[in-house]
């Protein structure tokens, strides 16, 4: 049976990873007792005929430069596990300079000094995140509470260039928006982080704007 390590950027994304693995591929998933302190950051899953292995953190792309990782994914090479790196795109304007172009062209340098596949999060050619992910595969009946929700931040934002002197908005900064909006939708909606996205009346993961991470998956795990 193959073994495959899994690396993601923070908990929101391995929750989503935990729950799509289930959905889409059956996973059996192993989640550590609290008092595990060697093995509490490690996810352990098991896709039965195909494949096993674990989902960790890793922090970002940064990361991936640290001698840490590297002397890890060569062990790992070694020990003939497979290593999946899932990643944000980001965005280019914001502070991490980041974007599809940029952060794939990095990453991919990084690769090529030792071993491991990655998926750049949306969709593996746009700028964007998990909450951009994230968008695209809210149900049709609760699209709307995420449309409301986007339209008076639009508004808010619009009315900046128009208030008094010295009257200011605290709106969210441009990299966190997005977020904002997805985390401000799953609580209207009741959908805390124990539930995580396994419900289909609120997420819809077999969208088929997730095909291209369910191809770049299915590549390893089946």
């Amino acid at each position: 049976m193959k073994e495959v390590i899994i690396y993601v950027e923070g908990v929101n994304d391995r929750v989503f990873l935990v729950d799509y693995l289930q959905k889409v591929f059956q996973a059996i998933i192993e989640i550590p007792n609290q008092g595990d302190r060697e093995n509490k950051k490690r996810y352990n899953f098991k896709i039965p005929a195909h494949c096993q292995g674990n989902i960790q953190i890793i922090g970002g792309w940064t990361f991936l430069k640290e001698s840490l990782y590297q002397r890890l994914f060569k062990r790992y090479a070694e020990e003939g596990k497979q290593v999946l790196v899932l990643l944000d795109a980001d965005f280019p304007m914001l502070q991490d300079q980041g974007g599809f172009m940029e952060r794939d062209g990095v990453v991919k340098a990084i690769q090529a000094q030792f071993p491991f596949e990655y998926f750049l999060i949306p969709n593996g050619q746009d700028d964007g995140y998990l909450e951009t992910l994230l968008e695209k595969i809210v149900t049709t009946g609760c699209r709307p509470v995420l449309q409301c929700i986007q339209d008076k931040n639009a508004c808010l934002e619009q009315t900046t260039n128009t208030l008094p002197t010295g009257v200011n908005l605290k709106l969210h900064p441009q990299k966190s928006a997005v977020k904002a909006e997805i985390n401000h939708f799953r609580r209207l909606l009741g959908n805390d982080h124990n539930e995580g996205f396994q419900n289909p009346n609120i997420w819809n993961l077999q969208h088929p704007y997730l095909q291209p991470l369910h191809d770049f998956l299915t590549q390893y795990l089946l």
